[in-house]
């Protein structure tokens, strides 16, 4: 472009032109390299967070669970207690206590109250005591048969009107007018009573509907049928999966026009327990806490989402380590003690010492 300037003078001017190659290219390029490792920051940044927070988790988890041991309580004349129970002395050896056992009481709830003074109220069901070595992640579960005789604390609200010695499975809804916490924590009490006073800080209740969301969240696991159960395909000596309502069936259907049919019932619900705990054992912490966060809701339980990563990791990490089961034994009588037939269950004493020793003790000699 030419413009004549004051002298007549035609000044000669060019337009820059914006060069376009490798310089810009390569200003593009940094950008995008720039973006790539702002958001590889950010991922690196909240997987940290993610990580802290499972530590953390764990960490404030394995502070909690540890339980006081207050001391044993009425113990057997076949045991010798020293200094509080820390020490046992039993059939010739000698056992202490270990410190590195947590312990949750785990029920199956159901919607059975069998206690006319709170027909609307749950039933325990199953009832199994978790003790795990959180040293050598060995898990010993101590099923304790529902009409196992306890000493019961019966509430009406608030008041404790007197303990008494009831079937366990009595022990939730003879809390009239309280709390399904207050209910399950007398669950607990009372099985405490049972173990000689061990610790037993936490309980979970497991209501029907988190049963069947926790064995379908696995797939289901697959057992051989110990009995057939009406209404499903479960014939016994057949190997089946158990999952959905089937399998709510499976651990809970009984005859009740046969004697003690609840014991055999019992046998199904530690078949699936164990294949239950094989299975679960293929998965991570953030997925077992996970399903815990999205079953809560028809849980009744004092554990945090801290314990529940504590107690997932410990039995993750006992991939290979024992996972033993015992039930209690005794003897069954009849009686109308609440005005309806109930079945005692007698526990035997030496049941219940091997099975408190083998949980919660180490021998010493």
């Amino acid at each position: 472009m030419t413009k004549a300037d004051e002298d007549g003078m035609v000044v000669i001017r060019t337009r820059k032109r914006k060069r376009k190659g490798r310089r810009s290219k390569k200003r593009g390029m940094a950008r995008k390299t720039k973006i790539a490792l702002i958001i590889i920051g950010v991922l690196a940044l909240l997987l940290a967070i993610a990580v802290g927070t499972l530590v953390y988790m764990l960490n404030s988890g394995e502070s909690k669970m540890h339980g006081e041991f207050t001391g044993i309580v009425h113990a057997p004349e076949t045991v010798v207690t020293q200094n509080d129970g820390k020490t046992i002395e039993y059939n010739g050896h000698t056992y202490e206590y270990n410190e590195n056992v947590v312990s949750v009481l785990v029920m199956g709830l159901s919607d059975e109250s069998m206690y006319d003074g709170n027909p609307d109220a749950h039933c325990a069901d199953a009832v199994i005591l978790v003790a795990m070595d959180t040293e050598t992640n060995e898990m010993k579960l101590i099923v304790v048969p529902r009409n196992s005789v306890a000493e019961v604390d019966m509430y009406e609200g608030s008041k404790l009107v007197e303990t008494r010695p009831l079937p366990l499975t009595l022990a939730y809804p003879t809390v009239v007018g309280g709390t399904e916490d207050e209910a399950a924590a007398n669950v607990a009490r009372s099985v405490s009573r049972l173990m000689y006073n061990m610790p037993i800080n936490y309980y979970l209740g497991i209501e029907q509907d988190a049963f069947v969301g926790s064995v379908d969240a696995l797939g289901g696991v697959t057992v051989t049928a110990l009995q057939t159960i009406p209404g499903t395909n479960y014939v016994e000596g057949e190997e089946c999966l158990l999952i959905g309502e089937d399998a709510l069936k499976y651990v809970k259907w009984r005859d009740t026009s046969v004697a003690e049919s609840a014991l055999d019932r019992q046998e199904r619900q530690m078949q699936f327990v164990k294949a239950f705990a094989s299975k679960a054992r293929n998965s991570s912490v953030t997925e077992l806490v996970g399903l815990y966060n999205d079953l809560s809701a028809d849980m009744v339980t004092n554990l945090g989402a801290s314990e529940v990563a504590y107690m997932a990791s410990c039995l993750i990490s006992g991939e290979n380590a024992s996972l033993d089961m015992v039930s209690l034994t005794g003897t069954t009588e009849k009686t109308d003690e609440l005005g309806k037939p109930l079945e005692f269950y007698y526990l035997d004493e030496d049941s219940v010492t091997e099975a408190v020793l083998a949980a919660f003790y180490t021998q010493i000699d």
